[in-house]
Parts: structure tokens; C-alpha cells; sequence
């Protein structure tokens, strides 16, 4: 009987956890406090060959964060942005950032397991923005089909201009003018 109670506890504390992580709370779930000072807390990882436009959308995604940074007169930047083959074993223990899906992105694909086939899920034209637990820690994946996709969903997250909520959301469209945000 104490077995059971005992893992039931386990149990809720885990469902308690993955529901606490949702899109509403970004980017504060990136934000720790230090000793009284805020610290934006988070790996930014793009795939060693990503196009250029997978390359934008991170830079879009760090900018935003900086700018948030600086709306807080004690906050800190922490950011650090990196490609995927510099990301190994401890490194994946961090709020990571990831630009791209597994295809083009290492990292990504490592938080979702090395799926056999790295273009499941993905339809031309659509974006993801998934948040997952990463081994204690945050993981954001944004990401589409093409480098063209991942920018959009990389832009509708860094322009905050939609109220996201939940922990996964398809992001269509073609320019910022017709974006269709799904919840998954």
C-alpha cells in the first residue's frame, strides 16, 4: 500500500512538473535568480549545416531576449548561442533553445530521441514550437519543415505578438500577415 502511495506521489509530481511548462510562461521559464539578480538562462543551439534562414530565426529568438533583458533594469544576459556537434552528453543538461528540426539539428534530435525518420510530423508550409523536459531542464524546439518555416515559427515566438499557450503549436503561413497558430 505505501508502495503505491509513494508512486502515485511520484506520479502527480511528475504530471505537476511537464504541465508547468508551458508557452504562456516564455521566456520567463528561462529567467533564474541569482542572489537577488535575474539571469537569462538558456542555450541557444542551431544545426552545423542549418540554412540561413534557421540561422536568422535564432538570431531573431536572441535579440528578443535581449531586448527583454533589457526592460529589466537588474537582469543580466546569459545567453550563449552555439551549433549542434558542440553540444554533447552535459551540455544537453540545460534550457536549450533549439533551432530546426532533427533533420538539420543534432541537438533537437537528441532531446526527441533520434526518431528513425527525422521529417515525421513536418508538413511544408508549417511550423512547430514545442517545449518538452529535458532532464530537469526546459528544452524549446522551433522548427518546420524548411529553413523558410522555422523562421516564421522562430519569428511569431520572438515578436510575441500571439498569446501562446500550451506546451506544443503548429505555426502557418507565409509571411507574419497570414500566420494560422494551431495548438497541438
Amino acid at each position: 500500500m505505501m508502495k503505491k502511495i509513494l508512486t502515485f506521489i511520484v506520479l502527480l509530481l511528475t504530471l505537476s512538473a511537464v504541465m508547468a511548462v508551458d508557452l504562456a510562461n516564455y521566456p520567463e521559464m528561462f529567467l533564474v535568480d541569482v542572489s537577488g539578480k535575474l539571469y537569462l538562462n538558456a542555450l541557444i543551439v542551431v544545426g552545423n549545416n542549418a540554412a540561413a534562414s534557421d540561422v536568422i530565426g535564432a538570431i531573431d529568438i536572441a535579440t528578443s531576449l535581449n531586448y527583454y533583458t533589457k526592460s529589466t533594469s537588474q537582469m543580466q544576459k546569459s545567453i550563449e548561442a552555439v551549433l549542434a556537434s558542440e553540444v554533447r552528453g552535459k551540455e544537453l543538461e540545460k534550457n536549450l533553445i533549439l533551432i530546426g528540426g532533427p533533420c538539420i539539428n543534432s541537438a533537437t534530435a537528441a532531446v526527441l530521441g533520434f526518431p528513425k525518420d527525422c521529417a515525421e510530423g513536418f508538413v511544408n508550409g508549417k511550423g512547430k514550437i514545442e517545449l518538452y523536459e529535458n532532464n530537469g531542464y526546459i528544452a524549446l524546439v522551433i522548427a518546420g519543415y524548411s529553413g523558410e518555416d522555422t523562421r516564421l515559427a522562430s519569428k511569431v515566438l520572438a515578436e510575441k505578438m500571439y498569446d501562446l499557450t500550451g506546451s506544443k503549436i503548429e505555426v502557418a503561413g507565409s509571411t507574419m500577415k497570414d500566420i494560422t497558430i494551431t495548438p497541438q
